[in-house]
């Protein structure tokens, strides 16, 4: 079985997965446990939520790298695909 890829296609999900990445970089956990922290000063609770909005920040932004990852990637297939099929339109004279 022969699948078409379309160049374009996988350009623009390419832009939407870096949009969507560029949203997810911008969710701060932490930030909105931050009033929560402020009505328990003091003691293990607000000690906990210190930490906890640390470490939510820290992996969203990881997620926001990978994500922005598989957008680079999809970007470069794309770009690889557009340029298969040029240089195959080349040798063949734009018949294939």
């Amino acid at each position: 079985m022969r699948r078409r890829v379309e160049p374009d296609a996988v350009a623009d999900d390419a832009g939407g997965v870096e949009r969507a990445g560029r949203l997810l970089a911008g969710v701060r956990v932490g930030a909105a446990l931050g009033p929560l922290a402020s009505f328990l000063p003091g003691g293990q609770v607000a000690r906990c939520l210190a930490e906890s909005r640390s470490e939510w920040d820290r992996q969203v932004a990881s997620v926001a790298r990978e994500v922005g990852a598989l957008a680079d990637g999809l970007t470069a297939t794309a770009a690889g695909y557009t340029e298969v099929e040029s240089v195959v339109a080349r040798h063949l004279g734009g018949h294939g």
